[in-house]
């Protein structure tokens, strides 16, 4: 990134792609670029579960993690499509009658599990995140 006439850092545009290719981006992982998901805050959690099926496992999910980027100059999407499974709590565990939403995501991991299946391990300030799925995107969209 290149400063324009001013103090602050240009701010990239729109990007989209898979999260395996997007995590490996040498930007991902610094704290300085505002598409690193860092010190970003969830806005919004969706699950869809799709399927008439009484046996969840048999219902096709989608997981949708949307965060304010750390310079709340733009959203971060990650979008999980086939999610074959899931660890993710809302409340704080330290005040447990509180939804948590203004926690820092500090780091993350992608691995591959022997099925296919790509899992994605979030850690929060407070709690670890496991999203497993066969498809797993990311998009940055500035403000």
């Amino acid at each position: 990134m290149s400063s324009v006439g001013n103090s602050e850092p240009a701010v990239p545009g729109p990007i989209t792609g898979a999260l395996v290719e997007i995590s490996q981006q040498l930007w991902y992982r610094d704290f300085t670029d505002p598409r690193c998901p860092h010190d970003a805050w969830l806005l919004r959690f969706e699950m869809d579960i799709v399927g008439g099926d009484g046996d969840e496992d048999r219902c096709a999910r989608t997981i949708r993690v949307v965060l304010l980027a750390p310079y709340h100059n733009g959203t971060i999407t990650m979008l999980y499509r086939d999610v074959t499974g899931y660890a993710v709590a809302l409340r704080d565990t330290r005040t447990l009658r509180q939804i948590s939403r203004r926690r820092d995501w500090l780091t993350d991991y992608l691995e591959r599990l022997p099925d296919g299946t790509l899992r994605h391990v979030i850690e929060w300030e407070n709690q670890v995140w496991s999203i497993e799925s066969r498809y797993a995107d990311y998009e940055w969209i500035p403000a």
